[in-house]
């Protein structure tokens, strides 16, 4: 059935009752035979095979009965999703790791951060909390590309 031009309803009912028609004689089942099945009376699918109107419910009951309920499916797609339903969908990923407080090697005060266990990380550490004055020596030198001896001692 294309629907790329508008077409009457009767031109779609008669389409789709000549589409469940086919369908029911591919599999060699009388009219009698489906509307049994289906649960319907043989005069309500005669109609719709007629591309008469009839109820929502036994159009659904005759799809079911000939497997063509698929069918219905690509018909009535979910949705696409909005682009701002997309985005509030989302999660957060994480950039971080989190410290974790249950680490048996954490000290019991969560406060204190914890030890690293290289020795040379710790002999670093302790010479920065010996010394706090001490910079790296290059947040006062803002021209020193300018001057190669920023102490005034002339070159």
């Amino acid at each position: 059935m294309s629907t790329n031009q508008p077409r009457t309803d009767q031109a779609l009912l008669n389409e789709i009752g000549a589409r469940i028609a086919r369908a029911r004689l591919d599999r060699n089942v009388s009219q009698a035979g489906l509307a049994r099945e289906a649960g319907v009376s043989t005069r309500t699918l005669a109609r719709l095979e007629a591309g008469e109107s009839i109820q929502l419910v036994n159009f659904l009951r005759i799809l079911r009965a000939a497997d063509l309920l698929a069918e219905l499916d690509s018909m009535t797609r979910e949705p696409a999703p909005r682009p701002l339903q997309q985005l509030r969908s989302q999660t957060k990923t994480r950039k971080r790791a989190s410290s974790s407080s249950s680490s048996s090697s954490s000290p019991s005060n969560p406060s204190t951060p914890p030890q690293p266990s290289d020795p040379s990380i710790q002999k670093a550490d302790a010479a920065d909390t010996a010394n706090p004055d001490w910079t790296w020596g290059d947040e006062n030198d803002a021209h020193s590309d300018d001057n190669p001896n920023p102490k005034g001692g002339g070159a």
